[in-house]
């Protein structure tokens, strides 16, 4: 089952969002930030922030005071293939493959 934009709005609950698109993410998907689990979360989508049913492709994990991303490639809130990342860039290409 693939998880949505909807999926990830009920996840964060109250806890304000943080939309990105344009320049700080490859043509044809946005990012939306928040904290999840105790980590900060970067999930990957395809398509507009507009689309409640974008799905997700990936996240990125800021797990520690490296600012080294953990990031997973996959469709879930969690889980995924993880690979390590030290830029936002280097983690989108990695998810996109």
């Amino acid at each position: 089952m693939s998880i949505t934009f909807k999926d990830v709005k009920e996840a964060a609950g109250d806890t304000p969002l943080s939309i990105h698109s344009g320049e700080s993410t490859p043509d044809g998907y946005f990012a939306v930030s928040f904290p999840f689990l105790g980590l900060f979360t970067t999930y990957l989508l395809t398509g507009k922030p507009q689309d409640e049913n974008a799905p997700v492709v990936g996240r990125v994990e800021i797990s520690d005071s490296r600012m080294r991303a953990n990031v997973y490639r996959g469709a879930g809130l969690i889980g995924g293939e993880y690979m390590v990342a030290y830029s936002y860039d280097e983690a989108f290409a990695k998810i996109l493959g």
